[in-house]
């Protein structure tokens, strides 16, 4: 939103520093907190491939918005860059909804002998029921 009010002439450039920090600032603090609440709701045998498919969700989207963004861009040379901006907006506030709708984790799912309290019991050595 910044960026599209520096090309509109109506922020100075500093402005959009400010919103990059800003951004950059959200974006650190959200990190860490969906890779802990997924380390934290699963069992302790699927931590790995829960890690790993956060892993490959954050790059497929993070490549696909990428893709997108930059075939509007393209096509947006025709019209000026205000669908750009747009988009960006759109995917931020997408963002802030899902954002909104997360709640604080309580605890660990592992209770305090090891064994796994909420999580639904996994058999097999992959932690796959019905692997072997």
């Amino acid at each position: 939103m910044g960026a599209a009010l520096v090309v509109g002439g109506l922020l100075p450039v500093a402005a959009a520093a400010v919103c990059c920090v800003v951004m950059g600032v959200g974006m650190g603090i959200a990190m860490p907190r969906v890779s802990s609440t997924v380390m934290t709701l699963s069992p302790v045998k699927l931590q790995g491939r829960n890690g790993s498919a956060l892993q490959i969700a954050e790059s497929v989207v993070t490549s696909a918005l990428v893709a997108v963004a930059g075939a509007v861009l393209t096509a947006s040379s025709l019209v000026g860059y205000l669908p750009v901006y747009a988009l960006v907006g759109a995917v931020a506030l997408a963002a802030l909804g899902v954002t909104l709708t997360l709640r604080p984790v309580r605890g660990p799912v592992d209770g305090p002998s090891g064994e796994e309290g909420g999580a639904p019991h996994h058999e097999g050595g992959d932690g796959v029921e019905g692997s072997r």
